[in-house]
Protein backbone atom coordinates (compact mmCIF):
# COMPACT_ATOMS: atom_id res chain seq x y z
CA UNK A 1 0.00 0.00 0.00
CA UNK A 2 1.47 3.61 -1.15
CA UNK A 3 1.67 6.27 1.12
CA UNK A 4 -1.32 8.12 -0.44
CA UNK A 5 -3.51 4.92 -0.35
CA UNK A 6 -2.82 4.91 3.42
CA UNK A 7 -2.69 8.59 4.09
CA UNK A 8 -6.70 8.70 2.37
CA UNK A 9 -7.98 5.47 4.63
CA UNK A 10 -6.74 6.96 7.75
CA UNK A 11 -8.62 10.38 6.82
CA UNK A 12 -11.62 8.36 5.88
CA UNK A 13 -11.70 6.46 9.73
CA UNK A 14 -10.69 3.26 8.07
CA UNK A 15 -7.48 2.33 9.19
CA UNK A 16 -6.37 3.68 12.79
CA UNK A 17 -3.34 2.57 15.00
CA UNK A 18 -4.24 1.67 18.47
CA UNK A 19 -2.75 0.07 21.47
CA UNK A 20 -5.58 -1.17 23.42
CA UNK A 21 -6.25 -4.63 22.64
CA UNK A 22 -10.11 -4.82 24.05
CA UNK A 23 -10.39 -3.70 20.06
CA UNK A 24 -10.16 -6.98 18.44
CA UNK A 25 -13.17 -8.48 20.15
CA UNK A 26 -15.23 -6.75 17.69
CA UNK A 27 -12.78 -7.65 14.73
CA UNK A 28 -13.61 -10.83 12.40
CA UNK A 29 -10.11 -11.29 11.30
CA UNK A 30 -6.74 -10.57 13.06
CA UNK A 31 -3.43 -10.50 10.96
CA UNK A 32 -0.31 -10.43 12.66
CA UNK A 33 2.49 -8.90 11.01
CA UNK A 34 6.07 -9.48 12.95
CA UNK A 35 9.73 -10.31 12.57
CA UNK A 36 10.63 -13.84 12.54
CA UNK A 37 14.53 -13.16 11.99
CA UNK A 38 16.83 -16.33 11.22
CA UNK A 39 19.28 -17.84 14.29
CA UNK A 40 22.73 -18.95 13.59
CA UNK A 41 21.74 -21.95 12.43
CA UNK A 42 19.33 -20.46 9.93
CA UNK A 43 15.76 -20.86 11.99
CA UNK A 44 13.26 -18.59 12.32
CA UNK A 45 12.77 -17.11 15.42
CA UNK A 46 9.14 -17.74 16.52
CA UNK A 47 9.38 -16.01 19.62
CA UNK A 48 7.86 -12.51 18.06
CA UNK A 49 4.64 -14.57 16.95
CA UNK A 50 3.87 -16.10 19.80
CA UNK A 51 4.12 -13.42 22.16
CA UNK A 52 1.73 -11.23 20.00
CA UNK A 53 -0.36 -14.43 20.16
CA UNK A 54 -0.32 -14.39 24.07
CA UNK A 55 -1.14 -10.52 23.72
CA UNK A 56 -4.35 -10.78 21.67
CA UNK A 57 -5.75 -14.21 22.53
CA UNK A 58 -7.73 -12.95 25.21
CA UNK A 59 -9.64 -10.27 23.22
CA UNK A 60 -10.88 -12.82 20.42
CA UNK A 61 -14.00 -14.18 19.49
CA UNK A 62 -14.57 -17.50 18.54
CA UNK A 63 -16.31 -18.55 15.57
CA UNK A 64 -14.43 -20.87 12.88
CA UNK A 65 -12.98 -24.26 13.37
CA UNK A 66 -9.12 -23.99 12.78
CA UNK A 67 -7.83 -27.53 11.37
CA UNK A 68 -11.18 -27.33 8.86
CA UNK A 69 -10.55 -23.84 7.69
CA UNK A 70 -7.23 -24.59 6.26
CA UNK A 71 -8.90 -27.36 4.09
CA UNK A 72 -11.26 -24.52 2.54
CA UNK A 73 -8.69 -22.03 2.11
CA UNK A 74 -6.92 -25.03 -0.10
CA UNK A 75 -9.59 -25.47 -1.85
CA UNK A 76 -10.27 -22.05 -2.33
CA UNK A 77 -6.63 -21.10 -3.64
CA UNK A 78 -6.85 -23.99 -6.10
CA UNK A 79 -10.38 -23.00 -7.24
CA UNK A 80 -8.70 -19.21 -8.10
CA UNK A 81 -5.49 -20.78 -10.29
CA UNK A 82 -2.89 -20.33 -6.86
CA UNK A 83 -1.01 -23.22 -5.19
CA UNK A 84 -0.92 -22.99 -1.87
CA UNK A 85 1.97 -24.58 -0.86
CA UNK A 86 2.84 -23.15 2.53
CA UNK A 87 -0.39 -23.96 3.87
CA UNK A 88 -0.70 -27.19 2.09
CA UNK A 89 2.25 -28.32 3.97
CA UNK A 90 1.29 -27.03 7.11
CA UNK A 91 -1.90 -28.96 7.32
CA UNK A 92 0.26 -32.24 6.29
CA UNK A 93 2.49 -31.55 9.34
CA UNK A 94 -0.16 -31.08 11.22
CA UNK A 95 -1.89 -34.30 10.20
CA UNK A 96 1.31 -35.97 10.65
CA UNK A 97 1.66 -34.91 14.49
CA UNK A 98 -0.20 -37.67 15.72
CA UNK A 99 2.06 -39.84 14.24
CA UNK A 100 4.92 -38.50 16.03
CA UNK A 101 3.29 -38.54 19.14
CA UNK A 102 3.36 -42.21 18.90
CA UNK A 103 7.11 -42.60 17.59
CA UNK A 104 7.72 -40.38 20.54
CA UNK A 105 5.86 -42.16 23.13
CA UNK A 106 7.23 -45.68 21.66
CA UNK A 107 10.92 -43.84 22.04
CA UNK A 108 10.22 -43.30 25.86
CA UNK A 109 8.99 -46.45 26.91
CA UNK A 110 11.70 -48.22 24.36
CA UNK A 111 14.15 -46.02 27.05
CA UNK A 112 12.38 -47.79 29.99
CA UNK A 113 12.54 -51.08 28.21
CA UNK A 114 9.49 -51.90 27.46
CA UNK A 115 7.14 -52.11 24.29
CA UNK A 116 4.44 -49.36 23.53
CA UNK A 117 2.42 -53.32 22.90
CA UNK A 118 0.61 -53.83 26.30
CA UNK A 119 2.05 -50.30 28.36
CA UNK A 120 -0.92 -48.98 29.90
CA UNK A 121 -0.77 -45.35 28.51
CA UNK A 122 -2.60 -42.88 29.96
CA UNK A 123 -3.69 -39.57 28.08
CA UNK A 124 -4.30 -36.26 30.08
CA UNK A 125 -6.94 -34.24 28.34
CA UNK A 126 -8.84 -35.89 25.27
CA UNK A 127 -10.91 -32.28 24.09
CA UNK A 128 -10.00 -30.30 21.51
CA UNK A 129 -8.72 -27.40 23.35
CA UNK A 130 -7.87 -26.95 27.16
CA UNK A 131 -10.68 -25.96 29.34
CA UNK A 132 -13.25 -26.63 26.17
CA UNK A 133 -15.50 -29.93 26.52
CA UNK A 134 -15.85 -29.87 22.71
CA UNK A 135 -13.93 -32.95 21.25
CA UNK A 136 -14.39 -32.24 17.33
CA UNK A 137 -11.47 -32.42 15.47
CA UNK A 138 -9.86 -33.66 19.03
CA UNK A 139 -6.39 -34.69 18.09
CA UNK A 140 -6.58 -37.27 21.04
CA UNK A 141 -9.08 -39.05 19.04
CA UNK A 142 -6.50 -39.69 16.51
CA UNK A 143 -4.45 -40.67 18.93
CA UNK A 144 -6.41 -43.16 21.03
CA UNK A 145 -6.95 -45.05 17.63
CA UNK A 146 -3.19 -45.17 17.32
CA UNK A 147 -2.83 -46.60 20.03
CA UNK A 148 -5.43 -48.97 20.20
CA UNK A 149 -4.34 -50.75 17.06
CA UNK A 150 -0.63 -50.73 18.64
CA UNK A 151 -2.44 -52.94 21.23
CA UNK A 152 -1.38 -50.19 24.35
CA UNK A 153 -4.02 -50.49 26.94
CA UNK A 154 -5.62 -47.25 27.28
CA UNK A 155 -7.27 -44.85 29.42
CA UNK A 156 -7.53 -40.84 29.83
CA UNK A 157 -8.37 -38.38 32.29
CA UNK A 158 -10.44 -35.38 31.25
CA UNK A 159 -12.55 -32.94 34.11
CA UNK A 160 -14.83 -31.80 30.59
CA UNK A 161 -15.28 -35.02 28.92
CA UNK A 162 -16.69 -37.49 31.82
CA UNK A 163 -17.19 -40.48 28.94
CA UNK A 164 -15.74 -41.24 25.93
CA UNK A 165 -17.97 -43.43 22.88
CA UNK A 166 -16.60 -43.27 19.67
CA UNK A 167 -15.84 -46.31 17.56
CA UNK A 168 -13.58 -48.79 19.28
CA UNK A 169 -13.12 -46.29 21.91
CA UNK A 170 -15.26 -46.33 25.11
CA UNK A 171 -14.05 -45.30 28.24
CA UNK A 172 -14.61 -43.10 31.18
CA UNK A 173 -12.93 -40.31 32.84
CA UNK A 174 -10.13 -41.74 35.38
CA UNK A 175 -9.16 -39.51 38.73
CA UNK A 176 -5.25 -38.65 38.76
CA UNK A 177 -4.83 -40.68 41.51
CA UNK A 178 -4.43 -43.56 39.21
CA UNK A 179 -1.20 -42.39 37.31
CA UNK A 180 1.15 -44.16 39.32
CA UNK A 181 -0.18 -47.27 38.11
CA UNK A 182 0.27 -46.44 34.54
CA UNK A 183 3.55 -46.91 32.23
CA UNK A 184 3.15 -43.99 30.48
CA UNK A 185 1.52 -40.40 30.64
CA UNK A 186 0.23 -38.75 27.64
CA UNK A 187 -0.56 -35.13 28.33
CA UNK A 188 -2.50 -33.86 24.38
CA UNK A 189 -5.01 -31.11 25.93
CA UNK A 190 -3.52 -29.07 28.90
CA UNK A 191 -6.20 -28.35 30.91
CA UNK A 192 -5.67 -25.35 33.40
CA UNK A 193 -7.69 -27.57 35.89
CA UNK A 194 -4.66 -30.69 35.99
CA UNK A 195 -2.74 -30.87 38.63
CA UNK A 196 1.03 -30.47 36.93
CA UNK A 197 2.86 -30.59 40.24
CA UNK A 198 1.36 -33.84 41.35
CA UNK A 199 1.00 -35.09 37.49
CA UNK A 200 4.84 -35.04 37.43
CA UNK A 201 5.17 -36.45 40.80
CA UNK A 202 3.05 -39.76 40.07
CA UNK A 203 3.34 -40.79 36.43
CA UNK A 204 6.30 -43.06 36.17
CA UNK A 205 6.76 -41.53 32.15
CA UNK A 206 5.14 -38.74 30.37
CA UNK A 207 4.80 -37.50 27.15
CA UNK A 208 4.20 -33.82 27.21
CA UNK A 209 2.77 -32.74 23.58
CA UNK A 210 1.75 -29.07 25.17
CA UNK A 211 4.78 -28.06 27.10
CA UNK A 212 2.60 -27.91 29.57
CA UNK A 213 5.54 -28.99 32.26
CA UNK A 214 8.05 -26.66 30.89
CA UNK A 215 8.75 -25.59 34.46
CA UNK A 216 9.66 -28.71 35.35
CA UNK A 217 13.38 -30.90 34.12
CA UNK A 218 12.39 -34.16 35.82
CA UNK A 219 14.49 -36.95 33.05
CA UNK A 220 10.73 -38.60 32.89
CA UNK A 221 9.34 -35.97 30.98
CA UNK A 222 9.32 -36.26 26.76
CA UNK A 223 8.59 -33.59 24.83
CA UNK A 224 8.06 -32.77 21.11
CA UNK A 225 11.38 -33.11 18.73
CA UNK A 226 12.54 -29.88 17.74
CA UNK A 227 12.33 -31.30 13.90
CA UNK A 228 8.27 -30.12 14.48
CA UNK A 229 7.57 -26.38 14.94
CA UNK A 230 3.95 -27.09 14.64
CA UNK A 231 1.72 -28.29 17.38
CA UNK A 232 -1.59 -30.69 17.22
CA UNK A 233 -4.26 -28.21 17.22
CA UNK A 234 -2.11 -26.49 14.46
CA UNK A 235 -0.46 -23.51 16.77
CA UNK A 236 3.31 -22.97 17.27
CA UNK A 237 4.62 -24.06 21.05
CA UNK A 238 6.81 -21.77 22.98
CA UNK A 239 10.51 -21.98 21.70
CA UNK A 240 11.15 -23.34 25.01
CA UNK A 241 9.43 -26.47 23.96
CA UNK A 242 12.08 -26.87 21.51
CA UNK A 243 13.86 -29.68 23.28
CA UNK A 244 14.85 -32.71 21.45
CA UNK A 245 16.00 -35.33 24.24
CA UNK A 246 14.40 -35.89 27.24
CA UNK A 247 14.40 -33.24 30.07
CA UNK A 248 17.66 -33.25 32.19
CA UNK A 249 18.10 -31.93 35.73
Amino acid sequence: MDHQTLQRQLELGRFYATNDFAELSDLDTVSICVPTPLSKTKEPDLSYIIQAVDAVANHLHRGHCLPIDPVYLIWKARANGFEPRLIEVAQQINSRMPHHVIDRTTAALNDEGKPLRGSRVHILGVAYKCDVADMRESPALHIMHLLTERKAQLSYSDPFVPRLSEPVLEFETEPLSVLNEKDCVVIVTDHSSFDYEAIVRDAPLIVDTRNALSRFREKKIYRLQKAWPICLSGTIPRRDAEITEPCQS
